[in-house]
């Protein structure tokens, strides 16, 4: 709390909210200097003798205020409490929760749509769609790529992790992993649900660029998930052989290389299935012209 005098209102004690402001006729005495820009308490019971001052108060702490719940709702998704994918809560439920207006809560969702980190959904609610500012600027650059530019700096990180991924880095845990996903995987295959079998085949490249144990690159990879999700079912809806669709052999081979801790054989292995999807691309759009 802080006490604040005026030579035209009595002394008072006021709220704590820092503004700064400058008006004719004014002076504030703080801490016993009298100025005319000075850092105050706003407090609801000051009248202000200026109306336009006021307005450029009221402008500004409402700002700040939003500026608040902006940070408020990145870090619930930067947290993972939201995770990407999610749908966030109601506009009633955050208006609850974060003790603020409609009007507040509508501003900050929208800055957060506009940054990338959130996707609205006409009638179904809003999505978190990247958990950081480089997963916006990937996701708004992705929206302007080929799948070919996607799929091109794909091999270039799926090249490096394998390169990466030595016996020293690599753990049991991480073979494990990719055992599991690539059983899902061909199970998938196997009852021909192609959703399924997308939705395992980027949890089985993800887990693959993360036995590199590299956070950086793993991280770029993930925010390429858009990309690597619409080339899936651009190759695997086509009407392309089921080996093309699929390539089954070299992903096995890409795993058996990571768990021998084999940098060179798992690079051949990224090359064999990225080459080949380069060639579907290639056959998908002669068949357009």
């Amino acid at each position: 709390m802080l006490t604040v005098a005026s030579e035209c209102l009595p002394e008072q004690t006021l709220n704590e909210q820092s503004i700064s402001f400058a008006s004719r006729g004014f002076g504030l005495t703080l801490a016993g200097c009298q100025t005319w820009d000075v850092k105050f308490i706003l407090s609801g019971s000051v009248v202000h003798p200026d109306e336009g001052v006021w307005h450029a108060i009221a402008y500004r702490e409402r700002s700040s205020l939003v500026g608040r719940v902006i940070e408020q709702l990145r870090t619930l998704i930067e947290s993972g409490e939201w995770p990407v994918g999610s749908k966030i809560p109601a506009e009633p439920v955050l208006v609850g929760s974060l003790g603020v207006g409609r009007n507040t809560v509508r501003e900050a969702v929208r800055a957060l749509v506009h940054s990338g980190m959130l996707e609205p959904r006409q009638g179904d609610g809003t999505y978190v769609r990247a958990d950081d500012d480089l997963g916006a600027a990937m996701l708004r650059r992705l929206r302007r790529a080929g799948h070919l530019e996607a799929l091109e700096i794909r091999a270039s990180l799926e090249r490096d992790a394998a390169r990466l991924g030595r016996p020293a880095r690599r753990t049991p845990a991480d073979v494990a992993a990719l055992r599991a996903v690539m059983a899902r995987r061909e199970a998938a295959r196997l009852e021909h649900d192609d959703e399924k079998l997308i939705t395992a085949d980027i949890e089985f490249h993800r887990i693959a660029v993360a036995t590199a144990h590299n956070g950086m690159l793993t991280d770029l990879y993930c925010h390429l998930t858009d990309g690597v999700r619409a080339l899936l079912e651009a190759i695997v809806h086509s009407p392309l052989t089921d080996d093309e669709r699929y390539q089954h052999h070299s992903h096995t081979a890409l795993v058996d290389a990571i768990e021998a801790g084999d940098p060179d054989a798992a690079q051949a292995c990224v090359e064999v299935y990225l080459g080949a999807s380069v060639n579907s691309l290639h056959t998908l759009q002669d068949a357009d012209e």
